[in-house]
C-alpha cells in the first residue's frame, strides 16, 4: 500500500517460478509516470509464446525462449521451454532444453528434459539426458569448450 509519504511498492515477483529466488518486483512511481523495475541478480530476458524472432541474439544474463526463434543465441545461460523452439547456434555457459533445438550447441553444461528434443551438433563438458528427452546428431564431449562470441 502506498501512503503519501512513500511512493515504492514491493509486490512478490511474478516471475518466482522461473528462477525458484525470492526476488521482488519494484513498482516506484514519480508525479504522473510510473515504471516497473525487476529486481534479480542476474539480468534475463524472455521470447514469449506465440512471438516469432529472426535474427541473432547477444545478452549478458538469462535468455527464456518460449516462442521461436530463427537466428544464433548466446548468453551465460539460455532456457528453452517446452513450447519453445530455436533453429540457429547456441553458445553458453548452461543450456537447458524441454522445447526444440535445431542447430549448433556450444555450451559447459546441457540438460535436455522431457519432451525436449535436440537436432543438430553438440559440445559440451557435461550433460544430462532425462528421460523421454532426445539428442540426435554428433555429440562432441571434452574440457569446458571455449564459448567465442557468435557474429551478429
Amino acid at each position: 500500500m502506498l501512503s503519501k509519504s512513500s511512493r515504492l511498492l514491493t509486490l512478490p515477483n511474478p516471475l518466482r517460478g522461473l528462477t525458484g529466488k525470492g526476488q521482488h518486483a519494484s513498482l516506484a512511481t514519480k508525479s504522473n509516470t510510473t515504471r516497473a523495475t525487476l529486481l534479480a541478480p542476474e539480468r534475463s530476458s524472455v521470447i514469449s509464446e506465440g512471438v516469432v524472432m529472426t535474427g541473432n541474439i547477444s545478452a549478458p544474463g538469462i535468455i527464456h525462449v518460449n516462442g521461436t526463434l530463427e537466428g544464433n543465441i548466446q548468453a551465460s545461460k539460455i532456457v528453452v521451454g517446452e513450447r519453445g523452439r530455436i533453429h540457429g547456434k547456441a553458445h553458453a555457459q548452461s543450456i537447458s532444453v524441454s522445447g526444440k533445438m535445431h542447430g549448433e550447441i556450444v555450451c559447459c553444461n546441457l540438460r535436455v528434459l522431457a519432451p525436449g528434443d535436440i537436432e543438430g551438433m553438440t559440445r559440451c563438458s557435461q550433460i544430462e539426458l532425462g528421460e523421454g528427452a532426445s539428442i540426435e546428431g554428433d555429440i562432441h564431449m571434452s574440457e569446458p569448450p571455449d564459448l567465442p562470441l557468435l557474429p551478429h
